[in-house]
């Protein structure tokens, strides 16, 4: 229970503005694809990946990667955001690598978007694999 905050909470209950930072400018790659039997046009962005601020010192590489599938109606049914990056742990020995996945879905009720579901996936690995975290997390919002 200590991941949901009243904070926590309060950003699974709006998604609108995360959508819209994440959505800025003109997508990579755009597409008309079947999402679990419905036609959805699919966008991807680029995003730069948020990051401690000793990871951020010692980066070598970083990727952000976020697809998102709409409706013919324009509501948002689903995302999933891709983070890679790696460094090195010191100036000279070590190195660090790590890879976020986050799949979400959304649903739209009185004029708000919300999560509907949201499954987190983060591998991290640290002094070149000898030094591994993997943290899933699953969250399900059910209406009221």
């Amino acid at each position: 229970m200590k991941e949901l905050d009243p904070g926590r909470v309060a950003h699974l209950l709006d998604q609108v503005g995360t959508l819209a930072g994440l959505t800025k400018g003109v997508p990579i790659e755009q597409s008309v694809e079947n999402l679990e039997g419905r036609e959805a046009r699919r966008l991807v962005y680029t995003f730069q990946p948020r990051l401690s601020s000793l990871e951020a010192y010692y980066l070598h590489d970083s990727k952000g990667r976020f697809t998102v599938w709409i409706a013919a109606d324009g509501t948002p049914l689903s995302s999933e955001s891709l983070a890679t990056f790696d460094g090195k742990t010191s100036r000279i020995f070590g190195r660090f690598q790590g890879t976020t996945t986050v799949r979400t879905q959304y649903a739209a009720e009185h004029g708000r978007l919300r999560v509907a579901e949201r499954e987190m996936d983060d591998r991290r690995s640290l002094e070149d694999g000898r030094e591994v975290t993997h943290t899933w997390q699953r969250f399900v919002v059910s209406p009221r």
